[in-house]
């Protein structure tokens, strides 16, 4: 049987933003209540309560504010670190393109600091790199086709510890964070112990100081 605490939950969930401003305290749960009541009352098919909806959303807060977690700290497992001077290109993947992957690895110097990320998706491949190395990718490159291209963009790089992979909603936290602040987020890279944010090499600052405060 469909509850009003059911719909109450449904709706708000489908909207992360809302979700957020209910465990700031920025929304009037009153006049929240006046909006939803018209979809519960087309839902369940008789009159529904002010003060029912209200206490269904005050619930629903407590439930929220038991999941949330923003109580991780700094360890010599958990560091933030940022490289700047980045480009970043997505191409459409063609039957050939493994093939001048392999020769991109040979530009890269590891040595000297040079970074290198490649996602294969089911139809793209996105590269990032250093922008000294763009010159040299799109060579090898040049038979395949660009989709996108975002050049002067930057990375900040998660290191942590394996055991947040069982953590329900930690990157959430962490583009949750980035979003509420307006920093776009181009690219995400991740493995088991790291997670790389691509952003816009003027927001990188920005975005640090901000996950650094999440952490502290």
């Amino acid at each position: 049987m469909v509850t009003i605490a059911h719909i109450v939950e449904r709706e708000v969930t489908k909207m992360p933003y809302l979700q957020e401003a209910l465990l700031r305290g920025l929304i009037n749960y009153g006049a929240l209540a006046d909006e939803l009541i018209p979809k519960i009352k087309e839902e369940i098919k008789k009159p529904v309560k002010h003060a029912a909806v209200m206490m269904a959303l005050r619930r629903l807060c407590e439930k929220l504010e038991g999941k949330s977690d923003t109580s991780f700290r700094f360890s010599p497992e958990t560091t933030i670190t940022i490289k700047s001077g980045l480009f970043n290109i997505a191409y459409k993947k063609s039957l050939n393109i493994n093939k001048a992957l392999q020769k991109v690895f040979e530009v890269v110097d590891y040595s000297s600091g040079d970074v290198l990320a490649i996602n294969l998706g089911n139809h793209e491949v996105t590269i990032v790199s250093n922008t000294k190395n763009l010159s040299k990718l799109k060579s090898i490159m040049k038979s395949e086709n660009i989709i996108h291209e975002s050049k002067n963009v930057a990375a900040i790089s998660l290191s942590l510890p394996i055991d947040l992979m069982d953590l329900p909603g930690f990157f959430y936290l962490i583009t949750r964070v980035l979003t509420w602040e307006n920093i776009n987020i181009r690219e995400v890279v991740s493995t088991p112990t790291e997670f790389t944010i691509i952003v816009d090499e003027k927001e990188v600052m920005k975005g640090y100081n901000v996950l650094r405060e999440l952490f502290k």
